[in-house]
């Protein structure tokens, strides 16, 4: 069957990719029968041979309705209770707490309300606490009301994460209205770039003060259903094709950095590991598998303490492998590469600044060494790649032997640039942050396969996949191409799992290396057990999924490439 080969890409998007060619070309060069200089299959086809491959957006731009709000407060107008509401101590010096308790005429909808009290000598910082997601755009709302004059408190949202004594600034807002008498809307949104465990949206009340506050929302932007293709039926829960148009290959990514405690306590090394193998069974009993991206010192670690961890792994739950680096920063006192988290606590090490760009000379000896370190502790063949920085020359990462590359995310703002895309492609040579629309555009003469899907964590609260999820598939099942291999995949990492209430989560016996599973845990891994059950399974029964490993796609592309 011949295949038409080419991409549809809106009007704007042909003229963003034409542009920016145009601009990184000298005129003189294309034309002249030699492929050199910045020409490329897009910008210079009579150079570089006759293709005009895109990848799919239109299809990447798949629905006008793609993105809606929603608001994840279950209670935001507290009228089953407070468990949301923290107090924290007003920043002066000498002031005593302010009362703050719900209350029936404190209310702008329902029942209840907050009134926050403030005595000539009192004050506080109300706060709300709210689960937000890296790398997203969150919409904050609160309704506040003043008794007595125009009050202007000040509104600041605090991260708070796990081991960190203090909460971190993430937003204060700018040019906030007075609030009045009358119910006064407080709303504004920004892009989180901290992986924090949880928000806290803070309104500093003052001495003097008595403000009410009501319905408060904290929303993010979710996947909605698509409204660009007929949906006749409902599989897994939701709205699909009457049939699948072709498969979409699907598998599940998790990530690890490096800190160093993991080759220095067997018990920390068999706490995350536990977490990746349960994972992974989990999905190997529904027919799936787990890929692990990890960096060096998990490899390194299994090696010291349990030498079988990656191979037996791969056996047992068919777990595949892949490179994970932010960049190598520095070179230890033997001359060996090390990862950025490494040289922050290297005492040995000659370091330079952490490199950002696949550009720098280190970078492709760094990915080769731990895609050989991966390869012998696993005894698996890995050819995946995914790092967080800037891609200039791809091909160079196949003198390695990198096939595929995927999770690519902006490390400015810690957000996905692929998470419309379905179909994989050779991404041209060119700064992918600076020029998307460049990195966007297909060169056959490159020697490495972007595989897309979403590139940044699902989400960072195990709780949320399954609507997350089913949101996303809504969309890529919809705009499956039968001409093309379609894919999608979706990253968590192995530091969501830890226990939000400070209980046991997972604990270790480092004299036995007996592993305890607890409730928390236990619970989290519920979570995929119904996202499996009640969404994947009816999807690859039905044909409209299929699990299929990152270097198994790039295979079946490259056989898409040669077919006729």
């Amino acid at each position: 069957m011949s295949r038409d080969r080419r991409w549809v890409l809106g009007a704007a998007g042909v003229a963003a990719v034409v542009a920016a060619c145009l601009l990184a070309l000298p005129a003189e060069r294309c034309g002249d029968g030699t492929r050199d200089g910045p020409e490329n299959a897009a910008n210079c086809p009579q150079d570089c041979g006759t293709t005009d491959l895109l990848p799919n957006p239109l299809r990447a731009i798949v629905s006008e309705e793609l993105l809606a709000w929603r608001n994840w407060l279950t209670d935001g107008g507290f009228e089953s209770g407070d468990d949301i509401v923290e107090l924290l101590p007003h920043p002066a010096a000498g002031l005593s707490p302010a009362a703050a308790a719900r209350a029936e005429d404190a209310a702008r909808t329902g029942s209840y309300g907050m009134r926050i009290e403030a005595g000539s000598d009192q004050g506080i910082i109300f706060a709300v606490r709210a689960k937000i997601e890296k790398g997203e755009r969150t919409r904050f709302t609160v309704w506040l009301r003043s008794h007595g004059e125009r009050a202007e408190p000040k509104i600041v949202v605090l991260g708070v994460e796990r081991g960190r004594a203090e909460p971190r600034t993430l937003h204060t807002p700018q040019a906030l209205p007075p609030i009045a008498q009358a119910w006064t809307e407080i709303q504004f949104e920004f892009a989180n770039t901290r992986g924090v465990d949880y928000a806290l949206l803070t309104i500093e009340v003052d001495p003097g003060t008595v403000l009410d506050l009501d319905d408060v929302a904290v929303e993010s932007e979710q996947w909605g259903e698509p409204s660009t293709c007929r949906l006749e039926r409902t599989v897994g829960g939701i709205r699909v094709p009457l049939r699948p148009a072709a498969p979409v290959h699907f598998c599940v990514l998790i990530h690890i950095e490096d800190p160093a405690m993991l080759t220095q306590r067997v018990g920390y090394f068999l706490e995350r590991t536990a977490v990746f193998s349960e994972i992974a069974r989990t999905l190997h009993e529904h027919g799936g598998f787990l890929t692990i991206q990890p960096e060096e010192d998990w490899a390194m670690a299994a090696l010291r303490f349990a030498p079988e961890t990656l191979s037996s792994l791969a056996q047992e739950y068919g777990v595949v492998y892949s490179t994970h680096t932010h960049g190598p920063a520095c070179r230890d006192d033997r001359g060996r590469l090390r990862s950025s988290q490494d040289c922050s606590g290297c005492r040995g090490c000659a370091g330079w600044e952490p490199v950002e760009s696949d550009s720098h000379p280190a970078t492709r000896e760094y990915v080769g060494a731990l895609r050989d370190l991966l390869s012998e502790v696993s005894g698996t063949n890995v050819s995946d790649h995914n790092g967080n920085f800037e891609y200039r020359l791809p091909s160079h990462l196949a003198d390695v032997g990198i096939a595929t590359w995927s999770a690519f995310k902006d490390h400015n703002t810690q957000a996905t640039f692929d998470r419309l895309f379905t179909n994989p492609w050779r991404p041209t040579a060119c700064n992918a942050i600076e020029t998307p629309e460049l990195f966007q555009t297909h060169d056959p003469a490159t020697r490495v396969i972007y595989i897309p899907g979403w590139g940044q964590a699902i989400t960072r609260h195990p709780e949320r996949i399954h609507e997350r999820l089913a949101g996303m598939l809504g969309q890529v099942l919809c705009h499956a191409d039968p001409d093309r291999v379609n894919a999608f995949y979706i990253v968590t990492h192995v530091d969501h799992y830890r226990s939000e209430a400070g209980a046991p989560y997972i604990e270790v016996n480092e004299e036995t290396g007996d592993v305890t599973l607890h409730e928390e845990f236990l619970r989290d891994l519920a979570f995929w057990e119904k996202t499996l059950t009640e969404l994947i399974d009816p999807l690859v029964e039905e044909g409209y999924l299929q699990w299929t490993s990152l270097p198994e796609i790039g295979r079946l592309f490259m056989e898409w490439e040669t077919s006729p």
